[in-house]
């Protein structure tokens, strides 16, 4: 009887020397969780402010250019729905990198290295190639005093103004260039460069990250500029006809011939 007992008592201590060891290890794990971020309120790092709110309210589409990486850091306005033009991205197209990297520069130089890192920025407000981006709005943190700005409000230290030399996301080309310069087939299109009317027009009826409705009224062929990158799994298709080849144009963007008439322009992302 004594050696049973001694067998019960050993394996009872076991039991509680094992309990008190998953124990600790919850607690260990509980509390490393507790002070890290995936724990931290939503709303801390994603508050909504007055301004998040305008811009959200705001027509779209439109990109916003932060000019302190404070106001709004890599990727986050992606939470909030709105689009910006810098970002975090380890595979960021070349294309892109090189129309960035001129903006910033302020002239027609993509040389190496191009100082961008994974993350990339724009602060270069005079660029000449900041229109293209379809930069509507500019955060600041200070003062900015420039004729194509106009302040719209101000929250605390950020400021919010209006960049009226940006161009819409989509528009009519009243000129058009050929260029033969590498990787661009715009060299295969032929259109006159005939003045534009009053008349015509482009209006943007759907829009999504991945399908474009776009209805055009034009009195003769023209060009049909879209301020999105070009990439070739986009498609284009006119009144539900066939395929509409995209042309790559101003470096980086697309652009596809409509024929006179009114007529609703899809473009899908496959």
């Amino acid at each position: 009887m004594l050696g049973v007992f001694q067998t019960f008592r050993h394996r009872k201590l076991q039991y509680i020397g094992l309990g008190i060891l998953i124990v600790v290890v919850l607690f260990d794990l509980f509390r490393f969780g507790w002070k890290f971020t995936p724990f931290t309120p939503m709303e801390y790092f994603f508050p909504t402010t007055n301004v998040i709110r305008f811009l959200q309210n705001q027509p779209k589409p439109f990109r916003v250019m932060s000019l302190d990486d404070r106001i709004l850091p890599s990727n986050v306005s992606a939470y909030y729905g709105i689009e910006s033009i810098d970002g975090y991205d380890p595979i960021a197209p070349r294309l892109y990198e090189d129309f960035l990297v001129a903006s910033e520069r302020g002239k027609a130089d993509i040389s190496k290295p191009t100082g961008f890192n994974r993350i990339y920025i724009a602060h270069n407000i005079d660029s000449p190639l900041l229109p293209y981006f379809n930069v509507r709005y500019v955060l600041s943190l200070v003062d900015v005093d420039r004729p194509f700005l106009r302040e719209i409000m101000t929250e605390g230290e950020t400021r919010v103004y209006e960049y009226i030399l940006g161009l819409p996301r989509v528009y009519i080309a009243d000129k058009v260039v050929i260029s033969q310069a590498q990787g661009n087939t715009l060299s295969t299109l032929v259109i006159k460069n005939i003045r534009l009317s009053e008349e015509e027009t482009t209006e943007i009826i759907k829009y999504r990250p991945h399908d474009i409705q776009i209805k055009v009224n034009v009195t003769d062929q023209r060009l049909l500029i879209v301020l999105n990158r070009y990439d070739a799994r986009w498609t284009a298709r006119i009144d539900n006809q066939g395929p509409t080849q995209i042309f790559l144009v101003n470096y980086l963007f697309m652009g596809l011939v409509v024929p006179p008439g009114t007529h609703d322009v899809i473009l899908s992302y496959h």
